[in-house]
């Protein structure tokens, strides 16, 4: 692997989705009854702690220094949900200026995955001057 090399690693979905998500079926291992109610969501449970510890045991070995948290669609904006993950339907301004200062002045990835990920996306890249990727999002001019 070149020296400059950099995993990303996707969360367990044992952390994120609910059992009855149609990826489940790839999962090699039977879950009890308990552990399926339990699974997802990112709940303060038995199974979704574990994942998490498994997950960051993988990032450790390979070195990964970011995890990607991909939500179900079925994961709504509810008080328990953004409690529990921090899930936002549309980031605030403010949220992106705090994001842009924890970022700016060092090496960072920032994923946007909701229904406004674009516009959220482009905000954020003009918080931080970013010309070069503001241009990918933006449409051609006349």
């Amino acid at each position: 692997m070149p020296a400059d090399f950099e995993l990303t690693l996707k969360a367990w979905q044992l952390i994120t989705h609910e059992a009855k998500s149609p990826t489940y079926r790839r999962l090699k291992r039977q879950l009890s009854e308990t552990e399926k109610a339990e699974a997802g969501g990112f709940r303060e449970t038995a199974i979704v702690n574990d994942a998490w510890r498994a997950t960051l045991a993988s990032a450790h070995v390979l070195k990964a220094k970011t995890i990607l948290f991909q939500c179900p669609s079925s994961f709504k904006q509810t008080a328990a949900n953004i409690a529990r993950s921090g899930w936002r339907y549309q980031y605030e301004l403010g949220e992106l200026k705090e994001l842009a200062t924890l970022v700016k002045s060092r090496r960072g990835y920032v994923f946007f995955n909701n229904s406004k990920m674009t516009e959220d996306a482009l905000n954020f890249c003009k918080l931080l001057g970013d010309r070069e990727h503001q241009s990918i999002f933006s449409e051609p001019g006349p």
